[in-house]
């Protein structure tokens, strides 16, 4: 079996659940209370795709309304990124076009998943009505509390970072 090792930076605005996610795929732990990330915190995961043992490191990101915002040096070597919007947050979607742009300008060819995250806080009904307001359909809609896609994006960024 082969051995990849890949950088992941999970990117977006302050709140939208970045590291709940993270600490949902890794520990398998969900807390309600909201503590700030400061610049930048990182993690491992190691997975089986195929025939590749992929080690992810996971960047999460201090949320920046603006990814301009964000040290540059944070971008660098990136094989993935996800990136997180609040599904009960209109400010954290309302420049998701611009903030994906940007992203795809600093790292071209690199894969990058658009996820819409805290969706257990909406109604179906709801959830339609948001989704018809995000310029960009997430590629994903997850629950870091429910649990919900959060594996299923991880996995899915790796397929993309190694080709399979």
């Amino acid at each position: 079996m082969k051995q990849v090792t890949k950088k992941v930076i999970l990117a977006g605005s302050m709140s939208v659940g970045k590291t709940s996610l993270v600490n949902k795929y890794i520990y398998h732990k969900f807390s309600e209370q909201y503590i700030s990330t400061i610049g930048v915190r990182i993690d491992k995961k190691s997975i089986e795709l195929g025939d590749t043992q992929l080690n992810m490191i996971l960047w999460d990101l201090a949320g920046e309304n603006n990814q301009i915002n964000t040290p540059q040096s944070y971008f660098l070597g990136a094989g993935g990124v996800l990136y997180v919007i609040d599904l009960n947050n209109p400010a954290t979607f309302i420049a998701v076009a611009e903030e994906i742009d940007f992203i795809k300008n600093k790292l071209p060819n690199v894969p990058l998943l658009l996820i819409g995250n805290k969706k257990d806080l909406l109604s179906p009904s709801e959830l339609d009505k948001v989704l018809d307001m995000i310029s960009i359909t997430p590629d994903y809609l997850t629950s870091a509390k429910e649990g919900e896609n959060v594996e299923l994006i991880f996995e899915k960024i790796g397929i993309k970072m190694i080709g399979l």
